[in-house]
């Protein structure tokens, strides 16, 4: 997990690769990635997010500890807006 930030917004980003990946079947932790390999997810990301008008900057990385409590809240509040959503569209937001 790494974040980027401009002036305006902080994005958080999860690195992920298959299990069964040779390149990096060894590596389990942010320590075991290589530092060149870190340099380059890092200027990837800050040169692909053509929707803002201001450039992203990479900020920190983040534990693999980190990664799962985001992507535990992303799953909870995906679960809150679907759930408001059904409930609007099922009477209760007549």
């Amino acid at each position: 997990m790494f974040q980027m930030v401009n002036s305006s917004s902080r994005k958080t980003r999860i690195v992920c690769v298959p299990v069964r990946d040779k390149v990096f079947s060894g590596q389990k932790q942010l320590w075991d990635l290589d530092p060149s390999a870190k340099r380059e997810i890092e200027q990837y990301f800050a040169d692909e997010d053509p929707l803002d008008d201001e450039s992203l900057r990479f900020d920190k990385w983040g534990s693999r500890d980190e990664a799962w409590q985001q992507i535990d809240d992303a799953h909870a509040s995906f679960l809150r807006l679907e759930r408001d959503y059904v409930d609007n569209f099922q009477g209760g937001g007549n």
